[in-house]
């Protein structure tokens, strides 16, 4: 903090002064549900909105020092957490695989109080308020059976709202940002169960070039004192001109990074698909990013293609629906592929293999000597994935060990399989 500006110094302590009324007893919060998860400390996580949320985005994102900031609370698995997914499973619209779309009243507690009937639940967990560093309280989530007020959904749907780009605009976008330019290295980061890729490479007159491929950080690995378990984006684009950031997606674990990020990441240019439908931690950032004029986000449709092709370059959208039991967030999300004469590399961010298909430029037809595999090796099947002859790279973005019918495939294919957390800090894959 010694470093910050005063501005920004005066910003986070806005921020705390936020979160500690949000955590005070009997303040009325409202929890939106953003994922369901199959880690047991991590298995359901809302974002956390109050009215003092809301104003304060409102009047100051346009002012000096303002940084995007977060508030979650994350559930345990438990025997409630389980029955309020079951009892509300409509509400939720999970059973597709899509996003959870659930508004709920609550309060934040410091102790247990046992009040769980069919309209109140209560869960234990942690609040996560992140401004920079991450910090975590274990606290319990009680559900009211109060409703959501249509003026603070009114409120959230016009503060939190951004517009998508055409496809022209998105290639206008990136043409003169990538012309000339030739990718050399892919560095993939050690950042626990979360994606963070960085690309080196030169442009015009040799100058160096260097883009960002997700910016995320592991959840739970950001207390104070532990921050540098992982790399950070502080660390990583020291003295680094970064030029551009494609997001795969908006989940947590690919936009957490930025609680360490420097200015420099929010005034270039991002990349994205449509945030509409995504976490409403998802949504204010964008908004921060849009009112910089830096964010571009990509229209969803329902069938798979390629959004920009620039040399070696192509970058595309899988179908916007479930695939494999992968959320439809996921699987239209934006995949990197990087094809030249010497070797093929792709970038999977989440999307499953089968979300591409069918597009037309057959971005299966070619064999792909790097792959970073999709949604961290969960269970999907890889069978438009080509084998290679010469022995490939499949790294993975997590910190458990990934034994499945996937990873399964994925070594029949003549792969090597590595994942992040055994790197000392990043794996390189050269491109050319």
């Amino acid at each position: 903090m010694n470093n910050w500006s005063f501005e920004h110094k005066i910003h986070h302590y806005k921020c705390r002064e936020i979160f500690n009324a949000a955590c005070s007893p009997g303040t009325d919060v409202w929890v939106h549900l953003d994922e369901i998860n199959d880690d047991e400390n991590m298995y359901l996580s809302f974002s956390i909105i109050t009215e003092d949320i809301i104003r304060y985005d409102a009047e100051s994102r346009n002012q000096p020092g303002y940084r995007p900031y977060f508030m979650s609370f994350i559930a345990r698995k438990t025997e409630n957490a389980i029955r309020f997914v079951r009892n509300n499973a409509e509400i939720l619209n999970y059973g597709d695989g899509g996003p959870a779309t659930g508004w709920f009243s609550a309060v934040i507690s410091d102790t247990y109080n046992n009040r769980n009937n069919d309209a109140t639940y209560e869960f234990d967990g942690q609040t996560e308020f992140c401004a920079s560093p991450v910090e975590y309280k274990d606290k319990h989530l009680i559900i009211t059976s109060k409703r959501v007020p249509k003026s603070i959904l009114d409120k959230i749907n016009t503060t939190y709202c951004v517009t998508t780009k055409s496809d022209t605009d998105i290639v206008n976008l990136m043409n003169p940002i990538l012309n000339g330019v030739t990718l050399e290295e892919a560095r993939v980061y050690r950042v626990g169960h979360g994606n963070l890729i960085r690309f080196l490479g030169q442009g015009t007159g040799k100058k160096s070039f260097n883009m960002l491929y997700d910016v995320g950080y592991h959840r739970g690995s950001h207390p104070v004192g532990r921050a540098n378990k992982y790399c950070t984006l502080g660390r990583i684009l020291l003295n680094v001109d970064l030029r551009l950031v494609v997001l795969s997606h908006w989940d947590a674990d690919h936009i957490m990074g930025i609680a360490y990020a420097p200015d420099k990441v929010f005034d270039v240019p991002w990349v994205a698909p449509d945030v509409s439908d995504c976490s409403l931690n998802a949504r204010r950032l964008a908004c921060f990013l849009d009112y910089k004029k830096k964010l571009n986000l990509v229209q969803k449709n329902q069938n798979p293609r390629t959004v920009f092709v620039s040399g070696f370059l192509e970058l595309a959208m899988g179908k916007n629906k479930s695939v494999d039991d992968v959320s439809r967030a996921n699987s239209s999300g934006l995949v990197i592929a990087y094809r030249t004469s010497k070797t093929n590399s792709i970038f999977c961010g989440d999307v499953p293999y089968k979300a591409l298909v069918p597009i037309a430029s057959g971005i299966w037809n070619y064999e792909y000597k790097n792959i970073v595999v999709p949604h961290h090796a969960r269970e999907m099947d890889a069978e438009p994935l080509k084998p290679v002859i010469l022995r490939g790279r499949a790294i993975y973005c997590n910190n458990r060990d990934m034994d499945n019918g996937h990873t399964d495939e994925l070594k029949r294919k003549n792969y090597e399989l590595k994942k992040t957390e055994d790197a000392r800090n990043y794996y390189s894959l050269k491109l050319n």
